[in-house]
């Protein structure tokens, strides 16, 4: 295992032992909060590149009538799109003493709304991780900060598959136990 699969499984193992200690969850409960997560990082950098990308295109274009960019550019370069209101910058940007929980559901809503195709499928319970709302914020921060660099090192771990630490197993559509994978090329290419 590669140093930073190590430093990534020592991140996830320490977040899993926050949410169990702090938090209303069984222990078989914990993986979703997390990789859900993790899968909002990963989508949100692939996103905010390609963002750029389309920034510098249109910068360089000539005419001084464009349309505006719509979801539609992101999906035809392969990448989810993100709204404002769902990047992990906007979520990491909150307070202690907002309410995390709801806001993360929010998130995942709204991405759920400008991409059809994963309609029920993102994790919408991270207000259940405790029972008091702002016990349930101090668990997320925690979270929310060690997934900052999970884009290099869930690459690499997705490429070596030497871990234990299934990366692909989010919860399915409403009514399915959790566990139901996540097309493995959807979490690539996102």
């Amino acid at each position: 295992m590669n140093t930073h699969s190590k430093q990534l499984q020592e991140k996830l193992w320490a977040a899993a032992e926050q949410l169990r200690a702090n938090g209303s969850l069984k222990l078989n409960e914990i993986s979703e909060p997390i990789l859900g997560l993790i899968f909002l990082k990963f989508a949100d950098v692939r996103f905010k590149r390609v963002q750029k990308g389309i920034s510098e295109t249109r910068t360089a274009s000539y005419g001084t009538r464009k349309r505006p960019v719509s979801p539609d550019d992101y999906k035809a370069k392969g990448v989810l799109f993100i709204p404002e209101r769902a990047t992990y910058s906007y979520l990491m940007s909150l307070s202690e003493s907002e309410n995390i929980g709801k806001t993360i559901n929010e998130a995942m809503k709204a991405i759920e709304a400008e991409n059809r195709e994963l309609a029920g499928i993102l994790p919408q319970d991270f207000t259940a991780i405790s029972k008091k709302q702002d016990e349930n914020s101090r668990i997320l921060i925690p979270c929310l900060k060690i997934s900052i660099k999970f884009r290099t090192i869930l690459k690499a771990m997705l490429l070596e598959r030497s871990t234990n630490i299934s990366l692909v197993n989010l919860p399915g559509q409403k009514g399915q136990k959790a566990g139901s994978s996540l097309p493995h090329n959807l979490l690539l290419n996102c």
